[in-house]
């Protein structure tokens, strides 16, 4: 059984400290949406769409300059959000992590 998640707060504020320089967001997901990207079946929870958009105006405002997007359960092996997200992102500031299986070649990492 699945439960839906609370949606990401579209207000946010300002923190009152700064963001050092080259501040890395070490972790985090990108959803959606999911008639391009659907969830698989057996998974615990049902998140709202998270989009790059979303995430990004979030990390400016936080001052976060170099990110690392985790594969989310929701997507099981299917990694394509998030490679695409990294894409999305762009190679210079941005890093994924993603799941594979125990049969998954060296030639198609």
């Amino acid at each position: 059984m699945s439960y839906r998640c609370q949606p990401p707060r579209r207000e946010t504020r300002a923190p009152k400290l700064s963001t050092p320089r080259g501040a890395c967001d070490s972790h985090f997901h990108i959803f959606g949406p999911t008639d391009r990207y659907p969830y698989i079946d057996e998974r615990a929870y049902t998140p709202p769409d998270c989009s790059v958009a979303d995430y990004q105006k979030l990390a400016d405002m936080l001052g976060i300059e170099r990110k690392v997007i985790v594969q989310p359960s929701v997507y099981g092996m299917d990694n394509r959000r998030t490679l695409e997200a990294i894409r999305e992102f762009g190679f210079e500031t941005t890093r994924g992590v993603v799941v594979i299986s125990e049969e998954t070649s060296p030639e198609e990492l």
